[in-house]
């Protein structure tokens, strides 16, 4: 969680949280991993402090730090405004290069048509208050979601430590990657899937049928007799996505649907929807996919991932319900508190 967080934010706000003090593990794709969080919002200005940010999601923050918080995104808001009003150079670019700017132009641009329509282009567009909304979403988003598929991932791969040869074997002949290499490091991008896949964050999604539709389903008996069926889903009905079950549905991942395979994400294009699908499938897949790849690529180069038992005899089966299955729902699901030991190779 902590990690995460360090991760969204060391570029992004300039802020140094202390992050995981791992020897040597801050290489080529984790500065990529920054370079994509300087992508998505820009470098900006001073530091601004968080006080137990680790704890961020869950626990109320201090009112002088989250002042100080909300006070560094205005001033980022109209710092970039400012830029983009003055005609530099960034403002003549076609094409946004980060988050933060995307969403200046596409205010200003709100402003102009309004004001050529001979409309009041101060109510034009969103609010400045809104865009800092939108800009808090993004940033803290996918902090929980990642830190959380990122832990699953270290349980799976404790319990499961054949996966981490096969990863250690990638990297190793991957040598000292960066973002161009991410295609050569698909399993330490599939073991991230595979977490999300088996524990998914995100338990229901929420979506509105914007036109009539006919949706195939499938049922089945105890005694395994499959029935294809349709269902006819009118505009604007509310649908309710059940993606666990989706994740877990044997008809679409097969009878090992309940073990961890990372490979089945390698060769086909299975029914994923970690992410959801389609035009309001998350806009940080991308980051989010690059930010656990390099966490995964850079920890398992260096060591060995192996499970703390609390107590000499607790057996495996005992250890994968402790890590995996003591997972809280709350607004995403959250893992429960285990510890793992970190072996250096």
């Amino acid at each position: 969680m902590r990690w995460s967080l360090d991760t969204m934010l060391a570029e992004n706000l300039k802020v140094d949280g202390g992050g995981l003090n791992i020897p040597d593990t801050r290489e080529a794709m984790v500065r990529s991993s920054e370079d994509a969080i300087r992508r998505s919002f820009g470098g900006c200005g001073e530091e601004c402090t968080l006080v137990d940010h680790h704890k961020f999601a869950t626990d109320a923050v201090h009112p002088i730090e989250e002042a100080a918080f909300r006070s560094h995104l205005y001033r980022m808001y109209r710092e970039k405004r400012a830029e983009l009003e003055g005609g530099s150079t960034n403002s003549q670019r076609g094409n946004p290069e980060n988050l933060l700017e995307a969403m200046v132009k596409s205010q200003l641009d709100a402003e102009a048509e309004a004001k050529l329509a001979g409309g009041d282009s101060k109510v034009a567009g969103l609010t400045e208050s809104e865009i800092i909304g939108n800009m808090w979403t993004l940033i803290f988003a996918g902090h929980d979601t990642s830190a959380n598929t990122l832990t699953f991932a270290l349980a799976y791969l404790a319990l499961y430590p054949e996966w981490q040869e096969e990863l250690y074997a990638e990297v190793a002949a991957c040598g000292d990657p960066n973002f161009g290499d991410m295609p050569k490091l698909p399993l330490c991008t599939a073991v991230c899937l595979e977490a999300l896949r088996l524990r998914d964050k995100v338990l229901v999604t929420m979506k509105e049928a914007t036109v009539d539709a006919i949706i195939p389903y499938t049922t089945w008996n105890s005694d395994g007799n499959v029935t294809q069926r349709t269902h006819l889903v009118k505009q604007g009905s509310i649908i309710a996505i059940e993606q666990t079950a989706t994740q877990l549905n044997p008809h679409a991942w097969g009878q090992d649907n309940l073990n961890v395979n990372p490979h089945r994400h390698l060769h086909t294009t299975p029914p994923f929807v970690g992410f959801a699908t389609g035009q309001r499938q998350c806009i940080g897949k991308r980051f989010a996919e690059t930010e656990m790849t390099s966490f995964i690529s850079g920890l398992c180069s260096k060591y060995i991932i192996k499970p703390v038992k609390i107590h000499p005899e607790e057996s495996w089966l005992e250890l994968k319900e402790r890590l995996i299955h003591s997972a809280v729902e709350e607004i995403t699901l959250r893992p429960g508190q285990f510890s793992l030991r970190l072996e250096e190779r």
